[in-house]
């Protein structure tokens, strides 16, 4: 075999191995860049008293949205997530509920293509988001920043990117949690397993807990519906 021969078979080499690098190592490497921004918050503006009545609502939304339960399911790779649609749909109520408007703009940091095992070309966008809550009382705003990515074929990576970066800016500058402990015992996960919606059979998610006539409830909330089961514990 003589030198072109074998520089075109090494060649073809590295191709198929730069191939079978996994989707989601390639992610990981590119998000290497941005894990030091991936979120935080900045002082909020205003004057002592304003910061700190608008630190009184935020710890009211806080309450309201301390658990937002894992409501859709990845059947590709079997496992449950938070969706954006849950986190958003109960943070703007509570938000708007306590009298704070929220801005959200969105700067696309980098737009690169990634191979795929079967050679297809997607494209890999990572956007930062930034969301300001702002008082309508007093006009005292806070800012969060957020770092997300989203792969696709088509033009869908960044609608993925800004739908991820939104989620958990938000989510960590309220500290929210999906009603999970990774550390917890495997009791603690068929306690907060799905229940059957009373009103239209659907599987219905751990949403809180109550109490009712001095007895412990649990809510559930059913995805399709949108209607609350309620168990007694």
């Amino acid at each position: 075999m003589g030198w072109p021969e074998m520089a075109a078979q090494q060649a073809n080499i590295l191709e198929q191995r730069a191939r079978a690098i996994s989707i989601a190592e390639q992610v990981r490497e590119a998000a290497r860049d941005y894990e030091p921004h991936v979120c935080r918050c900045h002082q909020a503006d205003g004057s002592p008293k304003d910061r700190a009545a608008l630190a009184l609502k935020l710890c009211k939304v806080m309450a309201e949205c301390a658990v937002v339960s894992k409501d859709k399911k990845n059947p590709d790779q079997n496992y449950k997530y938070t969706s954006s649609d849950a986190v958003l749909g109960k943070v703007n109520r509570a938000l708007s509920g306590a009298g704070l408007a929220t801005v959200c703009h969105i700067d696309i940091l980098d737009r690169r293509d990634r191979t795929t095992r079967s050679g297809a070309f997607w494209e890999l966008t990572t956007v930062k988001c930034r969301i300001t809550i702002i008082d309508t009382e007093t006009g005292a705003s806070i800012e969060s920043e957020g770092v997300g990515q989203g792969f696709d074929s088509s033009d869908k990576a960044f609608s993925k990117a800004q739908t991820q970066a939104k989620k958990y800016c938000l989510m960590l500058m309220l500290n929210i949690s999906t009603g999970e402990d990774p550390e917890g015992t495997a009791l603690d996960v068929d306690e907060e397993a799905p229940a059957k919606c009373k009103h239209c059979g659907e599987t219905a998610f751990f949403d809180s807990e109550c109490e009712f006539e001095g007895n412990a409830i649990k809510v559930y909330v059913c995805q399709k519906c949108k209607k609350q089961t309620r168990v007694k514990v």
